[in-house]
């Protein structure tokens, strides 16, 4: 009776997170299309399959977490630029609960360094919701295969959220490395650290 009752408890558990919609490594990520605040343009990830990576790093400028990544972020991108790996950010926060999500906020903050990949609204939390995001900076890395990107990795960007240099493992650029050369690695999940998306 109680190995049925266990049973039960974790086919419920099971299907709450499907419910959320969590992509486990493996699976497609479907297409999707948000605007990007920084020329008004419509992102269509359809247009996008022809990168042998791509990474998205789901980011709201106005958190703490993200403003001290934000140029370990920028690194990353133009490091890995030439090697075809396609670096986006999406912001999950709406501008009617936090008013830095707006596109306006949106704009001057990538304006100011500037950012070198695409900063994404998306207040109607599509994306985040597929995926299953609750904190920004969030990561995953998704591998180009057939035209379509699978999933590779979803964890932390290093082990120093506080102060980069502190980082002793930069679990993103390890793993990024390991699939550019279809070698595997030891990092698939790590738990996030930042702030709650609202």
């Amino acid at each position: 009776m109680r190995l049925t009752k266990l049973i039960f408890y974790l086919s419920l558990s099971f299907s709450s997170l499907a419910s959320y919609g969590q992509l486990q490594h493996g699976e497609v990520l479907e297409n999707f299309r948000l605007t990007n605040a920084v020329n008004g343009s419509t992102f269509n990830l359809e247009e996008e399959y022809n990168h042998q990576l791509l990474v998205l790093i789901f980011f709201a400028h106005d958190c703490p977490y993200n403003k001290i990544y934000t140029e370990r972020i920028i690194k990353l991108a133009k490091n890995y630029d030439t090697r075809d790996v396609f670096v986006v950010a999406i912001n999950p926060n709406s501008p009617a609960l936090n008013a830095e999500a707006s596109p306006a906020k949106m704009k001057k903050y990538a304006e100011s360094f500037p950012l070198p990949f695409p900063y994404l609204e998306d207040p109607q939390k599509i994306v985040s919701t597929k995926l299953h995001i609750t904190k920004t900076p969030s990561v995953y890395v998704f591998k180009n295969i057939s035209n379509k990107y699978v999933m590779q990795y979803r964890a932390a960007i290093d082990d120093a959220p506080e102060k980069e240099k502190s980082v002793k493992e930069s679990y993103l650029a390890k793993a990024i490395d390991a699939l550019l050369a279809n070698k595997s690695f030891k990092y698939r999940y790590t738990e996030e650290v930042g702030c709650q998306i609202k």
